[in-house]
Parts: C-alpha cells; sequence; structure tokens
C-alpha cells in the first residue's frame, strides 16, 4: 500500500508515475487504485470515465473505515459536480469529505475541502470564496503541502485579478511561483508565469513582462512534445505580442497543425481564433476566413461530445446521490455547514445562469448560441426561416492598441448594448467571440434582419463614442443570411458576407439581396 500512498502525493507532480503505479496496484487494492485513476482522468477532462471510477472505489470504501481513500473519492466526485453545475451535491459531498478528515484529524485533506468549497463560490461570493482559500492556505501551510500552497496562493491571486486588485494578484502570483521550485511541472509553471505576466502587463512593468515572456519561451523550448504546456505558455506570449501578427501565426501555427494531428482538444478553437485575427491584422482575409471556420467546426464537434459526456457523467452522479442518500441522512452537519449548502443552493440558479452569460456583455455566450441556436435552426421552415447576423467591429485591434485593452472593454460592452436596443425582443443575442456578436431571429427572412442591422449601424453613427474617449469612433461590418435546418451553415454565409463589407474597409451590411 505504501507506493499508493507516495503515488498519491505526487500525483500533479508526476503523473505517468502515479498511473503506472495504480494499474500495478489495481488487482489487489481495487478501490484506492480506482481513486487514483479516477483523479487523473478528472484531471485530464475524461470526466465521464472519472466518475465511473470513483463510483466503484466509493461503493467498497463505505464498507471499510472512514480513511483518506474515501475522503478523497468524494472530494473527486464533488469537483465533477461542481465542473456540472451541481453545486448543492458538490458541497454535500465536500461536507461528507470535510467531516471524514476532521475525524481523521488530516489537515491536508481538510484543507483540501475547503478549498474547493471556496472555488464552488468564486463567481457568486468572492468574499466567501475568499475566506475559504485563505483557511486552506492556513491548512496547507500547516501541513507543509507545497503544491497546495502553490494552488491556493494561485486561486487567491486569480480572485484579485477578476477583481482588478493587481498589487495583491502580483503578491500571489509571486508566492504561488516560489512553491513551484519545490517540484517540477513545467504546464503548471507556465500556467502561472501566464496569469503573473497579465498582472504585470496591467501594472505597467515592462521589464517583469519582458522576463516572463523569456521564461514562456524556454520552457517552450524545453518541452517541445508537452502539449499542455505549450498550449499554457503559447497563449499568454500570443496575447502580448498581438502587434506581431506574424510572431502569433509563427508561434500558434505549429501548435495547431500537431493537436489537429492528435485529435480534438478544447483550446482548438480559440487556438483557431487567434490566428484568424493575427491573419486578419495582415490583411489576408482569406487564411482569417478558414480558420474561424475551423473554430466553428471545432465548437461544434467539442459541444456535441461534451453533451454525451455531460449527459453520462449527470447519470453516474446520479447513481451516487442515490447510494449516499440512506448515509447522509445518518450524518448530523454543522449549523455553519448547513447554512452554507443553503445559500448556495439559493444560489444555484444563478449559476446557471452565468453559465450561458459572457460576463463582460451580459449577452449569451458562445456555449448558449450553439445550445439555443441549433433548437432554433430544427424548428425553422421555408415560411418561417431562420434570420442571423454576424457582426464584426471594425478595425478592433487599433482601438486596442491605441486606447488599451480598458477602452476595448467599454467599447464592447457598449456596441452589446446598442445591438439589444436595436434587437427585437424575440432576438437572441450573443457574444460569438472576441469583437464578433450574433443575431438570431426566428421566423424572420434575412432582408428583415438586415433592415435592423441598418438600424444598428445608424445608433453607432449617432452615438457619443467620444464620451469614452476623444478621437474614439466605432463601426460595424455586418453580414446576414437565413436557414431553415442548419445553423452552421447560416453562420458560414454570414461570415462570407461580413468579410466583403471588410474588403470594402468596414462599415456595412451585406444580405443576400443587398
Amino acid at each position: 500500500m505504501r507506493p499508493l500512498y507516495e503515488a498519491w502525493a505526487v500525483r500533479d507532480i508526476d503523473v505517468e508515475l502515479a498511473r503506472s503505479t495504480a494499474e500495478v496496484f489495481l488487482p489487489s487494492h481495487p478501490p484506492q487504485a480506482r481513486t487514483l485513476l479516477a483523479y487523473l482522468a478528472w484531471r485530464e477532462g475524461r470526466y465521464n470515465q472519472a466518475a465511473e471510477l470513483a463510483l466503484a472505489s466509493l461503493n467498497e470504501l463505505r464498507q471499510a473505515p472512514p480513511s483518506m481513500w474515501l475522503g478523497h473519492t468524494l472530494n473527486i466526485l464533488g469537483c465533477l459536480a461542481s465542473d456540472l453545475s451541481r453545486l448543492d451535491e458538490a458541497m454535500e459531498l465536500f461536507t461528507q469529505q470535510l467531516e471524514i478528515a476532521r475525524a481523521l484529524q488530516d489537515p491536508s485533506l481538510e484543507a483540501i475541502a475547503i478549498h474547493d468549497m471556496g472555488m464552488c463560490q468564486v463567481s457568486i461570493n468572492p468574499e466567501s470564496a475568499r475566506f475559504h482559500l485563505q483557511q486552506a492556505l492556513a491548512y496547507f501551510i500547516e501541513s507543509d503541502d507545497y503544491f497546495g500552497i502553490m494552488l491556493a496562493h494561485l486561486n487567491l491571486g486569480i480572485l484579485d485579478q477578476r477583481e482588478q486588485l493587481w498589487a495583491a494578484a502580483k503578491s500571489h502570483f509571486e508566492l504561488s511561483l516560489e512553491q513551484i521550485k519545490h517540484f517540477h511541472n513545467p504546464s503548471i509553471e507556465a500556467a502561472v508565469r501566464g496569469f503573473y505576466l497579465d498582472v504585470l502587463t496591467q501594472l505597467g512593468a515592462l521589464r517583469g513582462v519582458q522576463e516572463q515572456i523569456a521564461e514562456l519561451r524556454r520552457l517552450l523550448q524545453e518541452n517541445p512534445q508537452n502539449f499542455s504546456l505549450q498550449i499554457e505558455a503559447a497563449f499568454p506570449i500570443a496575447r502580448h505580442s498581438k502587434h506581431d501578427p506574424e510572431s502569433v501565426i509563427g508561434l500558434l501555427l505549429p501548435i495547431v497543425t500537431t493537436l489537429k494531428d492528435v485529435g480534438l482538444h478544447r483550446f482548438v478553437g480559440e487556438l483557431r481564433l487567434c490566428l484568424s485575427a493575427a491573419y486578419e491584422a495582415l490583411g489576408n482575409y482569406r487564411e482569417a476566413y478558414a480558420h474561424t471556420q475551423e473554430a466553428l467546426t471545432f465548437e461544434r464537434q467539442l459541444f456535441a461530445k461534451e453533451q454525451q459526456l455531460q449527459l453520462r457523467t449527470l447519470d453516474v452522479l446520479h447513481r451516487t446521490a442515490s447510494f449516499e442518500k440512506m448515509a447522509r441522512e445518518e450524518r448530523r452537519r454543522s449549523e455553519q455547514l448547513q447554512a452554507q449548502v443553503q445559500e448556495l443552493q439559493r444560489l444555484n440558479v444563478r449559476i446557471q445562469q452565468l453559465g450561458r452569460t459572457d460576463s463582460l456583455t451580459g449577452l449569451a455566450n458562445r456555449y448558449y448560441l450553439f445550445e439555443a441556436g441549433e433548437d432554433l435552426a430544427e424548428r425553422a421552415t421555408e415560411d418561417a426561416p431562420l434570420a442571423v447576423a454576424l457582426i464584426d467591429i471594425d478595425r478592433f485591434k487599433q482601438i486596442n492598441d491605441t486606447y488599451g485593452h480598458l477602452v476595448g472593454d467599454q467599447v464592447l460592452a457598449n456596441v452589446a448594448s446598442q445591438i439589444r436596443q436595436a434587437a427585437h425582443e424575440n432576438d437572441l443575442i450573443a457574444r460569438y467571440g472576441g469583437e464578433e456578436f450574433v443575431i438570431l431571429r426566428p421566423s424572420a427572412t434575412q432582408a428583415e434582419l438586415a433592415q435592423t442591422c441598418f438600424e444598428l449601424q445608424n445608433r453607432m453613427s449617432h452615438y457619443a463614442w467620444e464620451k469614452i474617449m476623444p478621437g474614439l469612433s466605432v463601426s460595424l461590418s455586418i453580414g446576414v443570411a437565413q436557414t431553415v435546418d442548419d445553423l452552421e451553415s447560416a453562420l458560414h454565409t454570414a461570415d462570407q458576407r461580413m468579410y466583403m463589407i471588410k474588403g470594402r474597409g468596414g462599415k456595412g451590411v451585406q444580405s443576400g439581396g443587398s
């Protein structure tokens, strides 16, 4: 059993050692080995497999006295529930983990439970999240858990970054990097340095920015076969190299090509959109269009795959909930934890809304666009087609480069507001990605939606952009299409028409009849 404990201790540092050890001990110690394999599957995004392994372990571990392995199994199931926005189930599982940790007097297991309770609340109650993360950090320090200390500082830094507390975020990221010296995990180091780079940029620490870019390039060179690291390091470098689109293309294109050979990867769509923006900046609209289409195709494939996985994982979690029902009735929870669960249950609806909403603009996000848009397309008919408009802010990169990203964010939010005011009550409006937006109008022709888009252009022309920044002006390129069955085809056509406007200098509306 000792090798299993040692493998668990290095599960985030030496994944292959942890995996091979678990496979060796699977015949002799199945529940413990399955728990370790379930954790690795969860970390790698294989949610259905993680849920199946964890549930099988839970059934056996419940037959024995409480143990570290039972606590960690509950944690894995809790993290899966949290990832699927099943917050009440997640908190119930973390609560059980916390009770076991305190019964075993295991500060590390207790710290993990408190930490993950905090992470559940980041989007809905930042102050409560901060309290839990700080409490977990104290436990991690007490138990000399370098990885836990690193993780707590990282997430506290991300929380500060979300609230624009740049100096505090900088301090947490620096402390996180200090802990990485105690173990070797280039992928995690790249992720932390990426966040740190963004904060240094906000603080105007140019020397520090260059140092972090150099460190990320070093990690890229030292780990050419580590796909996860290649992405974690390349993204922040690309974000800070927008003024040099050729450099962005040289950095990202080999990674996209490699990932295409490997198969579906959740970052392919974002990589393609970055490449599309770089090619557009160079005036190569054909390549920009091609990468946008690749991103769209990928997102649809990924959406379908994730839907299937989520359904299977939810089924396992439902079985877990049924299995745990009797145990829940026999356990008593403290008044504080009961209050937390009740509070989080009330906020669960809000979390589901956040999962469908773009945080900057308040519009629907890309995920919900595809979820609802496919349904609208299926219900469209020849007599009642689905009209689609693809809207792109002209020269948005120039706006960011000239006035800064904070002004860019204000522009995005104000454009979203203008679209919302011009649109009809039943329209679905979404932020498609970057500076692009989509309007879907059921039971309408493209001509009808094009008229709305002309009205939107008029609004844009009369809007007082100079109140945001002197000299600022904003215009839109809009492509309009319609469909009776295929959302992707309509988006494809609208995208082509939008690029026709781009080719003529921007600021216009192009539909099938114009």
